[in-house]
């Protein structure tokens, strides 16, 4: 069972509704001692599962839910079946399109993620800890899914202003 972040008396109606963002002052505790990038269950104070996510202590955003179902493990397969099924939708939606927003992040259940076709080429975005670390199984699915070798990482101010070929 991976680490678990309690939420405040009261707190945990917004993600329970929805909303993948889980921050700072809405914990009450940390059960278990998660590394940064890590995966994490969140709970409300009486116990009730809220979601699984990615954690960071350095940010004010500690979690971002990805799933909101305990059985589900966020491995490799996980992120695949998320990234395929947002291709899907922006293929059914703008079939001829060769430049536009492959991945909206939470838009498409991948909290922290933002991709971008340019033609023949992938710019990729990681807004959250949990992404950044997988950068390399990221590209390894786009190049995958899209055909397209030209994988690129755009580095958001928190990290260096680069950009990254995997």
């Amino acid at each position: 069972m991976p680490p678990r972040l309690i939420l405040r008396k009261g707190r945990g109606q917004r993600q329970q509704a929805g909303h993948p963002w889980v921050y700072e002052g809405e914990i009450a505790a940390v059960k278990g001692r998660p590394a940064d990038g890590s995966v994490v269950d969140c709970a409300t104070w009486n116990g009730t599962f809220v979601g699984r996510g990615f954690y960071n202590s350095r940010s004010k955003i500690r979690m971002r839910i990805l799933s909101r179902h305990p059985d589900d493990t966020l491995d490799h397969e996980f992120l695949h079946t998320r990234l395929a099924w947002a291709l899907r939708r922006r293929e059914k939606l703008y079939p001829q399109a060769t430049s536009l927003r492959l991945v909206h992040a939470e838009g498409d259940l991948l909290p922290g993620l933002t991709v971008d076709r340019y033609g023949d080429a992938i710019v990729v975005q990681c807004a959250a800890l949990g992404m950044d670390q997988r950068q390399d199984d990221i590209a390894g699915m786009l190049k995958d899914l899209t055909g397209i070798e030209h994988v690129y990482f755009r580095k958001t101010s928190a990290c260096a202003a680069t950009m990254a070929y995997r």
